[in-house]
């Protein structure tokens, strides 16, 4: 079961939305919802929780512990030391606390070298003209570095959904609870966690099933690492991942891991 935090016992989300996905409007432009797909995980509850994010009404923040004295922080932590809304894992990270792939935000560089993952989360463009947040699917756009340097904050990990709306992760027996960052087809931003384990290949299918409107997608975490924290007016949730094949092979942990970077939203 996912770990919830209520406070103030606020209204349950509605559950007759006849596509099966309820919405919560948590402000102007911010939105939660939930949703259990026709394929169960066999683990938990199977419910996939998202944050919807209007971009034209928030900003987009890369925290990284090593600027704030390498002070690693839950979730929640995050948003509560730094008046963040939302946030989300910004992605797989070394020991040391660097992104396992490239990742800079302005003109901090938390990793200067590009992996072999296909996709770039890019935010805060440098003029008006590009859209406020974009996942870069270098498979598609020949220029892919080049679009990279028109935003301020970039990190990169493993594509999961590109950009003609294909399923791009190959089958494994692995599965594993998950954080994924995805874009819908109005250029909304959706944080996505789901505590019951999938394989990635049958997660992206869900999500491409799903009537979430999901254009493009990104891995971002997963396991018991695996976090999402909200607070917006009474709703808070404190969401955390457990299970993850030859790792944590059970549903029990309930603790958020303090993380080196995340992402999060302030409103503009």
């Amino acid at each position: 079961m996912i770990a919830v935090v209520e406070a103030n016992s606020p209204a349950p989300l509605p559950r007759n939305a006849p596509d099966g996905l309820a919405w919560q409007q948590l402000a102007p432009g911010l939105a939660l919802g939930e949703y259990t797909p026709a394929k169960k995980s066999g683990i938990g509850d199977s419910k996939i929780t998202v944050i919807r994010i209007d971009p034209k009404r928030y900003t987009f923040r890369l925290m990284e512990s090593a600027r704030f004295k390498n002070q690693r922080r839950t979730a929640a932590q995050w948003c509560q030391q730094e008046k963040l809304i939302v946030c989300i894992n910004a992605g797989m990270y070394e020991p040391d606390g660097r992104n396992v792939g490239y990742m800079r935000s302005h003109k901090f560089v938390n990793n200067a070298v590009f992996n072999a993952d296909n996709c770039l989360l890019a935010f805060s463009p440098i003029d008006s003209l590009r859209p406020e947040i974009k996942l870069i699917d270098r498979g598609c756009a020949a220029d892919w570095e080049q679009q990279a340097q028109c935003y301020q904050s970039v990190s990169q990990s493993i594509r999961m959904i590109d950009c003609h709306r294909r399923n791009t992760w190959a089958q494994q027996p692995k599965k594993w609870s998950s954080a994924v960052w995805g874009i819908d087809k109005d250029g909304q931003a959706l944080m996505i966690f789901c505590r019951s384990p999938y394989t990635m290949h049958d997660y992206a299918d869900i999500l491409l099933q799903s009537p979430l409107n999901i254009q493009q997608a990104m891995y971002l975490e997963g396991g018991p690492e695996a976090s999402l924290y909200v607070k917006s007016g009474r709703t808070e949730r404190n969401l955390v991942g457990s299970y993850e094949t030859d790792f944590n092979e059970n549903d029990d942990s309930r603790e958020a891991f303090a993380l080196p970077n995340v992402i999060g939203i302030v409103r503009k």
